[in-house]
C-alpha cells in the first residue's frame, strides 16, 4: 500500500490547499480499499478522523490490549512521560500509553501537568513555524517540569522533536516498546 501524510501541516500553514490535499488522500485510500487506519501519531488521528468513510483507531489501546511483558525488554534509564496535546481529551489513549509503560516495567514518572492537564510542547497547530517565539516560550515552560536526568517519552514525534531541539534526550513510545 502506498501511504501519505495526513495533511496536518497543510491545515495550519496552507489552509487554502487543505481541501485539495484531503480529496487526494481520500481518493488514494479508497482506490486501495482502505476502510480502517491505525495511527501512532496523535495529530494524524485528529486529522484523519475528519475524513468520512474510514475507521480511525489509535494504535495505543490495541497494543495495550495485546502486548505482554514477554514482548518487550525492560529499558535502562529513567524516563518521564509527556502526554501530547491532541490526547488531552482522549482518556483511552492516555490509559493505554500508561499501561504500555507499566508493561515495559521502566522507571517512568509523570510531570505535574499531565493527562487532561498536559502542557503543550510549543508545536500546537504548527506554532513552531507560525510563531517561533511563542512556541519556544511554551516549550521551555513545559521542559521546566522534566528533570534533566530523565529521558522524555511521548507518543508524539512532533513533541519529541521540539524537546530534542532544546538539547533533551527523548524516545518515542514505539521505540521504547
Amino acid at each position: 500500500l502506498a501511504c501519505g501524510c495526513c495533511g496536518q501541516p497543510t491545515v495550519y500553514l496552507f489552509p487554502e490547499k487543505t481541501q485539495k490535499r484531503r480529496t487526494k488522500l481520500v481518493r488514494m485510500l479508497r482506490r486501495q480499499g482502505v476502510k480502517r487506519i491505525y495511527t501512532a501519531c496523535p495529530n494524524c488521528t485528529v486529522q484523519l478522523r475528519e475524513l468520512e468513510g474510514f475507521e480511525i483507531l489509535p494504535v495505543w489501546p490495541v497494543l495495550a490490549e495485546y502486548m505482554t511483558a514477554e514482548d518487550v525488554s525492560i529499558p535502562e534509564g529513567s524516563f518521564i512521560w509527556h502526554d501530547p496535546c491532541p490526547t488531552r481529551k482522549e482518556p483511552e489513549q492516555q490509559a493505554a500509553a500508561r499501561k504500555l509503560l507499566h508493561i515495559c516495567g521502566c522507571d517512568c514518572t509523570e510531570p505535574e501537568h499531565t493527562g487532561c492537564k498536559t502542557q503543550c510542547c510549543g508545536n500546537f497547530h504548527m506554532l513552531a513555524a507560525t510563531d517561533p517565539e511563542k512556541s519556544a516560550t511554551m516549550r521551555r515552560n513545559r521542559l521546566k517540569e522534566f528533570p534533566e536526568e530523565r529521558t522524555i517519552i511521548s507518543s508524539c514525534e512532533g513533541c519529541l522533536g521540539a524537546f530534542r531541539g532544546e538539547g533533551r534526550t527523548t524516545i518515542h513510545l514505539l521505540e521504547l516498546l
